[in-house]
């Protein structure tokens, strides 16, 4: 209680200017979006790259359709492969490092090891 949230303050001052001038700010354009990239788990900078791939081909659909070249049924199956792909770009990043850091700690003990036979042996 009592402390000064920066973040926090950052991004009421954003999104006074945007409501305030009605600026049309873009995702890579925000406090959210540096902050995650600057600061953010893998998981959550994934996450974030799907929205902004989202939010790009929300875009273009509306460009397409303002255009006339492209009618909804096609819009709706873009948006579905997205998500197939969203969903696939979640599950490949299961990765199990627990054997590599096992090797490491092993390799540490045994740098240790020869290092202290080395010191006991002179």
């Amino acid at each position: 209680m009592g402390q000064f949230d920066r973040v926090a303050f950052k991004q009421s001052g954003e999104n006074l200017f945007d409501d305030l001038f009605g600026f049309n700010r873009q995702l890579t354009e925000t406090i959210a979006y540096s902050n995650t990239w600057k600061n953010g788990t893998l998981k959550e900078r994934m996450e974030m790259k799907v929205q902004e791939e989202q939010l790009e081909s929300a875009a273009t659909n509306i460009k397409k359709v303002q255009a006339g070249t492209e009618t909804l049924q096609e819009i709706y199956q873009s948006q579905t492969d997205l998500v197939q792909m969203e969903n696939s770009y979640v599950f490949s990043l299961d990765i199990d490092i627990q054997d590599d850091i096992d090797d490491e700690a092993i390799n540490a003990r045994n740098r240790q090891r020869k290092k202290q036979a080395r010191t006991n042996t002179r």
